[in-house]
């Protein structure tokens, strides 16, 4: 059903742009580094990305803003695909460190993020590079 639907879609869209004169070219997505999670424990876990390297502490302005309902989740024995464009991650290929920080779904309901950013309450923290990344297949494991 959803195959059926889909190619609906498709043929009903080139249809429209043929009778409506559209232009079929659209603007280029722009550049993005595409990285995969892959969750082997039982937990549930938050996220959050830094380019501050060397410097670790959590920045608790960002940590504040974040809403729990909207907060990006790594789900147990999933593999989560995570979306950086190229320009969050100045100098990435050849200096810059993406710090990843991990944090479990229960700390973060049940303390504020003044405290998880003060306390360091992280499960884990990966320091990557551009080399680790392609070194992994762009595949980031926990544990």
């Amino acid at each position: 059903m959803k195959t059926i639907l889909l190619c609906f879609t498709i043929v009903y869209s080139l249809i429209l742009c043929l009778f409506c004169g559209c232009d079929l070219k659209s603007e280029p997505a722009p550049p993005s580094y595409t990285f995969y999670f892959q969750n082997n424990s039982e937990d549930t876990f938050g996220y959050i990305y830094s380019t501050h390297f060397p410097d670790t502490t959590l920045d608790t302005i960002i940590l504040q803003q974040m809403d729990i309902a909207n907060y990006p989740l790594i789900y147990p024995h999933s593999k989560t695909v995570l979306y950086y464009f190229k320009d969050s991650l100045p100098n990435f290929e050849t200096s810059g460190t993406l710090e990843l920080f991990l944090i479990n779904i229960d700390t973060i309901e049940k303390y504020s993020w003044q405290n998880i950013a003060s306390k360091y309450l992280v499960a884990r923290r990966y320091d990557l590079t551009y080399k680790d990344i392609i070194m992994s297949d762009s595949v980031i494991t926990y544990p």
